[in-house]
């Protein structure tokens, strides 16, 4: 990964929601053709109103199992590749995260990772193609829903 922060990946959570705020937000480990990424921790509570908490430290492990010295743009420009056909201006993969309300409401969010090929190598090469800063990797087609309800605590006495 790069030590320039403009260049690392980061995934930020964003918590769009006006009445509550979300715990234990955990994004999935997903795959990116043989590569596997994984994340280290939770995140701490977001809340409500659109703040975000961004996810730094995940790690990548090659197809052997060993660990990726490259970033997660990197991999996805990979697994591109070996699509073999330059046609395909993008790239997705989907991913899922998981989350608690202040409630203990369970939700799940589903979307498509989209990397996008040729804004990656004008982002590599930025004096020979003009690069402007584009986007190079977003989400789309975002879903939630609610996969448990809370229930309210019993009391036992």
């Amino acid at each position: 990964m790069s030590e320039k922060p403009m260049e690392q990946a980061c995934f930020d959570l964003i918590n769009r929601g006006k009445k509550s705020s979300v715990n234990f937000a955990c994004i999935e480990d997903f795959k990116i053709g043989g590569y596997y990424v994984a994340f280290r921790h939770f995140p701490p509570p977001i809340a409500s109103g659109g703040n975000h908490e961004s996810v730094t430290p995940h790690y990548i492990n090659k197809p052997d199992g060993k660990l990726c010295d490259k970033d997660v743009f990197t991999v996805f420009f990979y697994a591109w590749e070996e699509l073999k056909n330059s046609k395909v201006y993008e790239y997705s993969i989907p991913i899922k995260a998981t989350y608690q309300d202040e409630h203990r409401n369970l939700f799940e969010v589903r979307c498509d990772l989209v990397f996008y090929p040729q804004e990656h190598v004008n982002h590599q090469h930025p004096q020979l193609t003009g690069y402007t800063g584009a986007t190079i990797l977003e989400t789309k087609n975002q879903k939630i829903r609610k996969v448990a309800p809370s229930i309210e605590r019993i009391d036992w006495d």
